[in-house]
């Protein structure tokens, strides 16, 4: 039963990864491996490798919600040290450079929980609207996974959207 779970997760995540490279490229972002570093670059694994995680986020996925353009929003989520030594996360790579994540560097303790707070700014993509989905990995100074998530939001246009909130409200009279 657990290694069929595990499987099942593996592909699940795959499918994820593939589906936020695609949204990121779509979006004019930059995949992870290739752009939006923070602070050191340490090695880091080779595509499709499954790396296990140090760290376990609170939630595997964040939903912003909706997201009007060129606007901000932010979620705050835990990471949990369910090892024996501490796990020190002192570079994040995200598949898009609107999101950020505070603070890092970051150190769980054995057995701790520390708030982490993920900031979604699209000041700098003003005219992207649709679907963004983000993966977001925090790495150790030897260049170890600690953690893993992804970040999805749907970027809507606010004057669109009142244009055809005025449309259904006319054809409803």
């Amino acid at each position: 039963m657990h290694q069929e779970y595990a499987t099942m997760h593996r592909r699940v995540a795959l499918a994820c990864c593939c589906c936020s490279l695609i949204l990121a490229v779509l979006a004019g972002c930059v995949p992870a491996g290739g752009g939006a570093d923070s602070t050191n670059t340490a090695a880091v694994p080779a595509a499709g490798v499954q790396e296990r995680s140090l760290l376990e986020p609170s939630s595997p996925a964040i939903d912003l919600g909706i997201v009007p353009q060129a606007g901000a929003e932010q979620e705050r989520f835990e990471l949990t040290n369910m090892g024996e030594a501490p796990v020190r996360v002192t570079r994040i790579r995200s598949s898009c450079p609107c999101l950020k994540l505070e603070p890092i560097p970051l150190e769980v303790p054995p057995g701790g929980t520390v708030p982490v707070l993920a900031r979604l700014d699209l000041s700098s993509e003003p005219h992207f609207a649709g679907g963004l989905s983000i993966t977001v990995a925090g790495y150790t100074p030897a260049g170890k996974l600690a953690f893993q998530i992804s970040v999805d939001a749907t970027v809507r246009n606010p004057a669109t959207e009142q244009a055809t909130d005025r449309r259904k409200v006319r054809t409803t009279n």
